[in-house]
């Protein structure tokens, strides 16, 4: 009976015992899909400063740079998150990542592993749409 959970999952990850799967590789999304033609699809507006982001079958949580947007909660949160769904949701989004004042990319991803870029619908940079709206205040890290 101890051996019949093991061999469900065996089951359910397509390997029968005596084979071992081989592990799926995740792309490196941030060399070639992360290149600045990719054309991301918007796929989900987490709040006034993150959105999800789709390029095939990859999807990434990504991280406005430049602004901060009130959390769940506080005042102001329900605008801003409603401003970015209007921005980006289910629009095409390109992601740059900008370099830092010594010429090499910055940061790549936050604590959180969200990866951390521009963001533009056609030539709009949402960053700055969101500052502009009076949703968000400049942040460049740090404490907030």
């Amino acid at each position: 009976m101890r051996c019949l959970p093991i061999l469900a999952a065996l089951i359910l990850l397509g390997c029968c015992p005596g084979q071992v799967a081989a592990p799926t590789k995740l792309p490196d999304v941030t060399q070639e899909l992360v290149a600045p033609a990719a054309q991301w699809r918007c796929v989900h507006v987490v709040d006034g400063d993150t959105i999800d982001v789709e390029l095939g079958e990859v999807r990434v949580r990504v991280r406005l740079l430049g602004i901060d947007t009130p959390e769940r909660g506080q005042p102001g949160y329900k605008e801003a998150t409603e401003n970015m769904r209007h921005l980006a949701q289910d629009r095409e989004v390109r992601l740059e990542r900008p370099t830092g004042a010594n010429g090499k990319p910055e940061r790549d991803t936050d604590k959180y592993g969200r990866l951390l870029r521009r963001v533009y619908v056609g030539d709009v940079d949402l960053s700055q749409a969101q500052l502009d709206g009076g949703f968000a205040r400049p942040y460049f890290g740090g404490k907030r």
